[in-house]
């Protein structure tokens, strides 16, 4: 059985008027190699973490490249979610 690991994230708009919940599972073995390379993306910015609150447009492409990371893991892992 694999186990999976979840990224998460709440999606609002601080207004109340939309929100709701984006995440994706990976299985064990591909989070540690995708958590690597975050740490290898982070390591390159001036970024701490990725979250949408702290999102600037000067950021554009770094957040960028942490969201294709996020689709290449997805689309390459077997099993794997992505809502």
């Amino acid at each position: 059985m694999a186990k999976l690991i979840a990224g998460l994230d709440e999606i609002g708009t601080e207004t109340q008027k939309s929100e709701g919940w984006c995440y994706f599972c990976l299985p064990e073995a591909e989070y540690i190699k995708f958590s690597a390379e975050v740490r290898s993306l982070l390591s390159s910015t001036k970024l701490t973490v990725f979250h949408g609150k702290k999102f600037k447009a000067k950021q554009v492409n770094e957040y960028e490249q942490f969201l294709r990371l996020i689709r290449k893991y997805a689309e390459n892992s077997v099993p794997t979610i992505l809502s």
